[in-house]
């Protein structure tokens, strides 16, 4: 936990993960998972779904949230004005996630964005350019699943 910057990091083997004002960290390296998200304050975990560490993982969720506000919540000052109310608003999540697995080798098969009750939907998934697996987080999911 870093006080100062406000953000937490989880390096284990069967979870990595980074939650607080991550906008302002850039790029947070968690021993070959990394996460750079661009909104203010977000967590963003990636989780072995298999029993293994996510270096040998075939499959892996990246759960990611951002800030939620109840409808017509508002603050001036520092201070509530409106606690509004039902429903909530979450902001779009901009992130982007890299694991550390070698692209050449073994690739993803079909990374899928998931809905809030975990079932796969058509949006589409930005895979990232480069030697490892990376995604491009779909802005309005929750849940993405990437296996090899």
């Amino acid at each position: 936990l870093d006080w100062g910057a406000g953000v937490l990091r989880v390096n284990a083997p069967r979870c990595r993960a980074a939650a607080g004002f991550l906008g302002k960290a850039g790029a947070i390296d968690l021993g070959g998972v990394t996460i750079d998200c661009a909104n203010e304050y977000a967590s963003i975990f990636v989780i072995a779904l298999d029993d293994k560490p996510i270096e040998q993982s075939q499959k892996v969720l990246i759960q990611a949230m951002t800030e939620e506000r109840p409808y017509g919540f508002r603050a001036e000052g520092g201070k509530i004005t409106d606690l509004g109310g039902p429903p909530f608003g979450v902001r779009k999540i901009q992130a982007k996630v890299t694991l550390p697995w070698d692209v050449n080798s073994v690739g993803a098969k079909n990374p899928a964005a998931l809905d809030e009750n975990g079932y796969v939907t058509d949006k589409k998934v930005k895979a990232l350019g480069g030697t490892k697996v990376g995604i491009e987080l779909t802005p309005d999911a929750i849940y993405h699943v990437l296996e090899r």
